[in-house]
């Protein structure tokens, strides 16, 4: 019967004990290393373009097949751009309306854009019965919820916000855009959760030991094991390990 995990483990404590502050400061000058000379884990995460969804499900080979037969084959999830005015579009609504298409195209965060423009035949489709409302398809090149998709649904929102008419409402929804939503309110969510984390922890701690600096040392060393993690974790995605 193999013991060398036995004896590792014990040889491992006894090292740490004697020579605890050489530990310490490898693991301080190991935090900096990778916090300084590796990328920021949101950077690493913003430029991934992994989907959500993995390429050979149905709704993901369905949507193939929609982008190959009306869209430019490029684009790997959509959006719709919807604009809305209580009592009718005004002729200012509908010079913007017609203006977005252009904008749109011309950025690299969108593929397609199909709307009266283009096609005028669906004029009846794009705009609705009552002329208060009218919408637009955009096509992006980035998988519907991975990050790079979620800054192309930021680009094409940015661009909308652009000269839009006084008292008229926008809005881009979609699945792309309803993700989108969903990941930006789950990492403002996370933040606050982290918080209030951290302060319930803390206050367990200086119940438990009675005292600020054993707390301050337990919550510090957490935060020497966390800024690691986030470097390796970014260090490993930056090079695809």
């Amino acid at each position: 019967m193999d013991h060398s995990g036995g004896r590792l483990l014990p040889a491992i404590a006894r090292f740490s004990v004697r020579r605890a502050w050489w530990v310490v400061a490898f693991w301080l000058v190991a935090t900096v290393a990778v916090t300084l000379l590796v990328p920021r884990l949101e950077d690493v995460i913003a430029r991934d373009d992994t989907p959500v969804i993995p390429d050979d499900t149905a709704a993901v080979q369905a949507l193939a097949v929609m982008d190959a037969g009306f869209s430019t084959g490029d684009s790997r999830s959509f959006v719709v751009v919807v604009l809305e005015r209580p009592g009718g579009l005004t002729g200012a609504d509908l010079r913007y309306y017609r203006s977005l298409g252009p904008r749109l195209e011309q950025d690299p965060s969108v593929t397609w854009v199909q709307d009266v423009r283009t096609q005028p035949e669906l004029r009846d489709a794009f705009v609705s019965d009552d002329g208060e409302a009218a919408y637009l398809n955009v096509g992006l090149p980035g998988p519907t919820g991975a990050p790079a998709s979620l800054a192309e649904v930021a680009a094409v929102r940015d661009i909308v916000d652009e000269g839009r008419p006084e008292g008229l409402t926008t809005a881009v929804s979609g699945t792309a855009g309803t993700i989108a939503d969903l990941a930006t309110e789950t990492e403002h969510s996370v933040v606050r959760i982290t918080v209030v984390t951290v302060v319930v922890i803390g206050l367990l701690l200086l119940l438990l030991y009675r005292s600020l600096s054993l707390m301050v040392l337990v919550l510090g060393m957490v935060g020497i094991a966390l800024g690691t993690a986030r470097g390796a974790i970014a260090f490993s995605g930056e090079h695809d390990l």
